[in-house]
């Protein structure tokens, strides 16, 4: 299981507001007795814990395990279904979720290997969300193509290339947040060999977008690591929290909302 948590302060008509988001991805996937079980267990930690808005991943089979847990969130989107025909994607919010919308990735590889992509719909979960004092975000959820083979690494560059299209597309000018499971790297520590495949270059660059990791642990440089290592020494690739992980959460302001990462 993999998890990002991030703290953001909206400035708006000279107005703050902190928005906590926690982005999830809950291994919903039918392949053992207890997932049941775990499925509740992450409900309840959701519901016992105060955030904001909750993005979750592989939320697939036991969906409704999770979701009679929630008590505390007035707002969920609508499940997608399980495997084959379910995304994973799904929004928990204490703010209300407007025009909800679902897209497949253009590019996806393996059906029995290499993550076993092709076997769900992944993609794109659209969102706007309403914060306080009138303020609406684009909010998107995604979970992109796993693996380090070349056909993943492949349509995982593809997907940040839809990505980054599908936000410079907007017609309306509203800060975006994207959080999910971005199956890649902008640091590559020890636990992987993925690389960023393309999320910087579609996303960063070409959407004009921030990553939450880098602007926390790495004094917002995109290029030069070196703050990184310095500033948590040896154990900066074992330290859970710290490191570069493929749970990740971007974001730019937008419609005279300015973004700051907390």
């Amino acid at each position: 299981m993999a998890f990002s948590l991030m703290s953001f302060g909206v400035a708006a008509e000279d107005e703050t507001y902190t928005l906590k988001i926690l982005s999830y991805n809950v291994a919903g996937l039918p392949i053992d007795i207890d997932v049941p079980l775990k499925q509740a267990a992450i409900g309840r930690y959701i519901d016992a814990n105060d955030y904001d808005i909750v993005a979750l991943q592989e939320d697939f089979t036991f969906h409704q395990s999770l979701a009679d847990q929630i008590t505390a969130y007035p707002y969920m989107t609508v499940h997608s279904g399980s495997i084959p025909w379910g995304d994973g994607l799904n929004i928990i919010s204490k703010s209300k979720i407007y025009n909800e919308k679902r897209t497949e990735w253009d590019s996806l590889s393996g059906v029995f290997d290499g993550g076993s992509d092709e076997l769900t719909p992944k993609g794109i979960l659209y969102s706007v969300i309403e914060l306080e004092g009138g303020v609406y975000l684009d909010f998107y959820v995604i979970h992109c193509d796993a693996y380090g083979d070349a056909g993943s690494v492949a349509a995982r560059t593809d997907n940040f290339r839809q990505l980054s299209e599908t936000i410079l597309a907007r017609k309306t000018d509203r800060p975006v947040i994207v959080a999910g499971d971005f199956n890649a790297f902008l640091h590559e520590h020890n636990y992987s060999k993925n690389g960023d495949s393309g999320m910087y270059e579609y996303l960063i660059q070409g959407a004009g977008m921030k990553d939450g990791w880098v602007e926390c642990h790495n004094g917002g440089d995109y290029n030069d690591f070196s703050y990184y290592v310095d500033k948590y020494g040896a154990g900066y690739n074992s330290t859970c929290g710290v490191w570069d992980s493929i749970e990740r959460v971007a974001y730019k302001d937008g419609g005279g909302v300015k973004l700051d990462i907390t």
